[in-house]
């Protein structure tokens, strides 16, 4: 039936990556941001079958956005007969994939997002902000710290995958200095999640507000992400709900080193590597040369199978690049010598990346503490 119809209208299908919010964002706006470029043969029709989305606003967001000749179905029986044609489907030409090495950096820089809010959306958005507090000429940052919440609860039958990525989380507590350097510059500071291990202590300030327990929605979510100054959070599927709507981020405890985020205003805080005998901290070139990362790979795989450790990002460190992204969206120049070190830090560990003098910077803060490192 599909050979009879390709002789008409050629149809591709494709199954979307639904129950994880940073591949729902990231993997389907990638194929709609190729779509739009001409990167993928406009002659076709591609129909990208889902369903049970991890973030439903955003399913709606994308599926208004698709352009013509690609329709999104957020449909349970659709996505189960895909599914299970998949095997089939995957050896001929009928198949298109929807994976993505998240280095697309000329891509993202280069094509905006389609991503919109209706009028009823943005009044709706503005409303539930003054809820919480916050006026529309306020102005907020979004902060997010991974943990095994989400996961447990929601995909408890891969709990012994789950654990093997544990080394992304990162406590809470680490946050609160940046959030509260945000409240001393005059912004609002709220904390994101869907699923959460622990509620957040304000420690009496107003503007830290403990979203994710409090107020969380779906909807809330991607109007949060949008219209904060900057969205401040781990290596997570989170980020990506900025990232997609080209909001600019700062990855603090990034990992690996080797593969960096999305846009050339991103910032990122990459862990540091620890020596599995003496547990002290070594360099990035050290560490390629004892096999770690030694093929640049983006894969995060050797983070689970070699016996190395990650260093978290100090407090310190992680208030500093809070900083450093308000200089930057100042307008504020990155000095000279920063920026040799953030173009050296690229050329050393980012070249096998196509275009990666597009992709995310060190944050300069931590580029002029950590340079011994790399």
């Amino acid at each position: 039936m599909l050979f009879m119809l390709e002789a008409v209208r050629p149809v591709r299908f494709s199954l979307m990556f639904t129950r994880r919010v940073g591949h729902l964002a990231g993997n389907t706006e990638c194929f709609l941001r190729k779509h739009r470029a001409g990167l993928i043969d406009n002659s076709k029709h591609y129909i990208l079958a889902g369903a049970d989305p991890a973030n439903e606003q955003l399913m709606k967001m994308l599926r208004r956005s698709a352009p013509k000749g690609v329709t999104i179905c957020d449909s349970i029986w659709l996505a189960r007969v895909v599914s299970a044609l998949e095997p089939c489907l995957q050896k001929t030409r009928f198949w298109q994939s929807l994976y993505w090495d998240e280095a697309e950096y000329k891509l993202f820089n280069n094509v905006s997002t389609s991503l919109s809010f209706t009028d009823e959306e943005r009044a709706r958005g503005y409303a539930e902000l003054e809820a919480m507090g916050i006026r529309r000429d306020d102005w907020f940052v979004c902060f997010h710290n991974r943990d095994s919440a989400y996961l447990r609860e929601t995909q408890p039958q891969h709990l012994k995958l789950w654990n093997r990525t544990d080394y992304r989380n990162t406590p809470l507590d680490s946050l609160v200095p940046a959030m509260r350097l945000i409240t001393e510059r005059g912004g609002f500071a709220l904390r994101m999640g869907a699923i959460v291990d622990q509620p957040l202590d304000d420690a009496g300030d107003p503007k830290i507000i403990d979203y994710a327990n409090l107020y969380r929605s779906p909807f809330m979510d991607m109007f949060l992400a949008k219209h904060c100054r900057f969205f401040i959070g781990t290596a997570s599927g989170a980020l990506m709900m900025a990232t997609v709507q080209d909001v600019p981020v700062i990855s603090t405890n990034h990992v690996p080193y080797s593969h960096f985020h999305n846009h050339s205003y991103d910032m990122v805080l990459p862990r540091l590597v620890l020596d599995p005998e003496t547990e002290e901290t070594i360099s990035y070139a050290r560490a390629q040369e004892l096999g770690f990362y030694s093929d640049s790979s983006p894969s995060s795989k050797a983070a689970q199978t070699l016996d190395y450790g990650w260093r978290e990002n100090d407090v310190e460190d992680i208030r500093n690049a809070c900083e450093d992204m308000l200089r930057y969206l100042d307008g504020e120049p990155v000095p000279a010598e920063i920026a040799e070190l953030q173009t050296a830090f690229a050329r050393k560990y980012l070249h096998a990346l196509p275009d990666h003098d597009l992709a995310a910077k060190i944050a300069p803060s931590w580029a002029a503490k950590y340079a011994e490192y790399f």
